[in-house]
């Protein structure tokens, strides 16, 4: 394909922006200085020189590594911060290559110096320990045992320690908070870890901390702070250049192009950053090559795709990297589907889930089904489509249902902030409103004093004490109410927000026993809208959503914004079970293209999946009882039903044989089957008749 065009984007998810970051392996700071002293760097030729060669890739292979780690601890003093800083390094480069009995002489070492040194080296080479504990397990991609290994030491008081200790422990911290999806969490530490490297007035470090921040911006799809920061780190980089350091920088660059659908700029961004690594990092250069597959993926260019991604996969065999093995594997699958080759792309898709899960990377496992469910519903597959997003669905519960929606990370966070800002804004008025109420009360302690000299005037002030007291009462009772608001709103949408949905619960019991219609609406094809009309297109869409949503429902009715794409409906049981409310928001979406402030049209659809809960039982007269939870994971199945079958459609549980609101979800894992043998009674609606939202996209 020529390098000129730029193709539309296929569906693809942040996978291998994932799998880059455990990839870049972290290792304890070379130059460690003592604590409260101003950050120097290392002198030329010094030990820790030596070793922050080492840990910069300055020796082209592992061997040479190793060889010069082995001669710095022959002279380094036993337990200095020296010898504590060869040992980790030395760990990490057994474990590299594989060197078992090479790291278990690494953990002694270091054991001994914990038990055997005074309380400041004591607690350095705890620290060690735990990173060296958290390396391993990384490698594994174990990241519970790499969180269990950092909380060792969690009780320990990091002020105390040198700056770039604190440095080393910030960002392998992050690092675990990214693999399992707490990316708010992941931000702070990220920017904490990047003021941090900026006091060490290290060029490198600053630059390497800004490169990991790039990842949670593109997570959080900040795509002009992951662009900024990567830019940032590419001047730094050329400062004290080092190949190694280039190709990881222009691989960040080549991401946020990729998902700012530049994709030629990302090709040519990538191919930089293997031809850096091809000459440093065996590993880091088979990772590189996998990356490079994906943006072939996202082009559409399927065959380059393949042929990319199977030059990856012994590259990753042969620096024994089981992730790169499997992503090469996985991309292999998505290019034969692609190349209308389902079957068989199928199975290398499957074969690399299951290399994940043995892995133990249920994020990775997770964002796999949904890749393969989306690329099996462009392929007409929609049987395999269904049962890969039930697959998706099912993982991503298992690690929490928050995170599977990456943009709702963003809207949550846009949200919080405009909730601190108006908490802040009221409290400064009820502070305030409140010194006028002490002001009142010293004034009205005042004029009973002159009560007994001054009866008239007293009278007088005591009305107008009144007047003011009554003034201050009700402007701070208008604040609170203000503030209480706009706390249960959705900033973008003005619609309620998820604190509205928790007070509407608590009056109804707190959900348990929940009774109502519940419609999930979700908006069809988001992210291509996204990509092609920008986020402030995206925003407008879900503005006017959200206006159609409020005029399709009755009074009474709550329409919440759940999160990113997602609008909850809850209305009181009726007599239709909501099918006559799914009609009309099926057809107030997609009737009218949405009219952006620039003039362009949307087309716009929804996928609904909704039901009436109590559900009734097929066979009896005694409801299920629901809790609010299996209510909304039902219409989530349903919703996701409307999706794999074609979206602009609304699916709906009518009734069930089951005895327990478990069983009626058993029953919706098959659903084909149970319905077949009248178990499980499902109804469908199909909205009116769309645009296509571009050219080639999935209907």
């Amino acid at each position: 394909m020529g390098a000129d065009t730029e193709p539309l984007q296929a569906p693809h998810s942040h996978r291998w922006l994932r799998y880059w970051l455990a990839c870049c392996c972290l290792y304890c700071s070379a130059w460690l200085p003592q604590a409260g002293a101003q950050p120097q760097p290392p002198e030329p030729g010094s030990l820790m020189a030596r070793i922050e060669a080492v840990e910069r890739g300055r020796f082209t292979n592992t061997a040479k590594s190793i060889a010069e780690l082995q001669e710095v601890l022959a002279k380094a003093q036993p337990a200095s911060d020296e010898a504590l800083v060869a040992l980790l390094q030395l760990g990490a480069m057994h474990l590299r290559v594989g060197d078992t009995a090479g790291l278990q002489s690494v953990r002694l070492a270091l054991e001994l110096a914990r038990d055997g040194s005074d309380g400041r080296h004591a607690k350095r080479a705890a620290v060690s320990i735990a990173l060296l504990g958290y390396t391993e397990a990384v490698a594994a991609s174990q990241f519970g045992a790499a969180r269990d290994a950092l909380d060792s030491v969690s009780d320990l008081n990091f002020a105390e320690l040198p700056l770039l200790w604190q440095l080393a422990y910030v960002q392998a911290s992050a690092k675990v908070s990214e693999q399992v999806g707490e990316m708010d969490k992941a931000l702070a530490l990220r920017l904490q870890a990047v003021t941090l490297a900026e006091q060490s007035k290290s060029t490198w470090r600053h630059a390497a901390a800004l490169n990991n921040l790039v990842f949670v911006y593109l997570e959080r799809e900040d795509l002009t702070r992951g662009l900024q920061a990567a830019e940032q780190a590419l001047a730094l980089t050329q400062t004290d250049a080092n190949i190694d350091e280039l190709a990881r920088v222009h691989n960040s660059i080549s991401m946020v192009q990729t998902d700012m659908g530049q994709f030629a700029a990302a090709r040519d961004s990538l191919v930089k950053a293997i031809d850096y690594a091809e000459r440093s990092d065996p590993r880091l250069h088979g990772m590189l090559v996998g990356n490079l597959a994906d943006i072939y993926l996202r082009w559409k260019d399927y065959p380059q795709a393949l042929r990319t991604a199977q030059e990856a996969l012994p590259l990753a065999r042969a620096v024994k990297d089981r992730s790169g093995e499997a992503l090469a594997i996985h991309n292999i699958g998505l290019a034969l589907i692609g190349m209308a080759r389902v079957a068989e792309g199928k199975a290398q898709v499957q074969r690399a889930i299951a290399m994940e899960q043995e892995n133990g990377a249920l994020t990775i496992v997770s964002e796999s089904y949904q890749e393969l469910g989306e690329y099996l519903e462009q392929a007409g597959d929609l049987e395999g489509a269904l049962q890969a997003f039930e697959q998706y669905r099912k993982t991503a519960d298992e690690q929490d249902r928050e995170d599977r929606r990456k943009a709702l990370l963003e809207a949550q966070q846009q949200f919080d902030d405009s909730l601190k800002r108006a908490q802040t804004k009221a409290l400064a008025q009820a502070t305030q409103l409140q010194a006028k109420q002490i002001e009142a009360r010293n004034l009205q302690l005042v004029l009973w004093s002159l009560l007994v000299g001054s009866g008239v005037a007293t009278i007088v002030l005591l009305a107008l004490l009144t007047r003011r007291t009554r003034a201050a009462n009700a402007a701070l009772a208008s604040s609170n109410a203000d503030l209480a608001d706009r706390s249960e709103r959705d900033p973008l949408t003005n619609v309620g927000n998820r604190h509205q949905l928790q007070r509407l619960l608590s009056a109804r019991g707190g959900g348990a026993n929940f009774q109502g219609v519940l419609l999930l609406i979700d908006v069809d094809h988001f992210k291509q809208i996204n990509d092609q009309y920008g986020h402030a297109g995206g925003d407008q869409v879900l503005i006017e959503l959200a206006q159609r949503l409020r005029a399709a429902a009755r009074e009474g009715d709550a329409v919440l914004r759940w999160g990113g794409e997602e609008f909850l409906l809850l209305t009181e049981v009726s007599e239709d079970g909501g099918a006559a409310l799914a009609q009309r928001v099926l057809s107030s979406a997609a009737m009218v293209p949405v009219r952006l402030a620039d003039g362009r049209e949307v087309a716009l659809s929804v996928s609904i999946g909704f039901a009436r809960f109590p559900l009734l039982q097929g066979s009896a007269d005694v409801d299920l009882v629901w809790e609010w939870e299996q209510a909304l994971a039902l219409v989530d199945q349903l919703m996701y039903r409307a999706k794999a079958l074609g979206r602009n459609q609304a699916w709906t549980v009518l009734g069930s044989r089951a005895a327990s609101a478990a069983e009626v979800a058993a029953q919706l894992v098959d659903v084909d089957n149970t319905a077949a043998l009248g178990e499980l009674v499902l109804q469908q609606w199909r909205g009116p008749v769309v645009g296509e939202l571009k050219p080639g996209a999935a209907p």
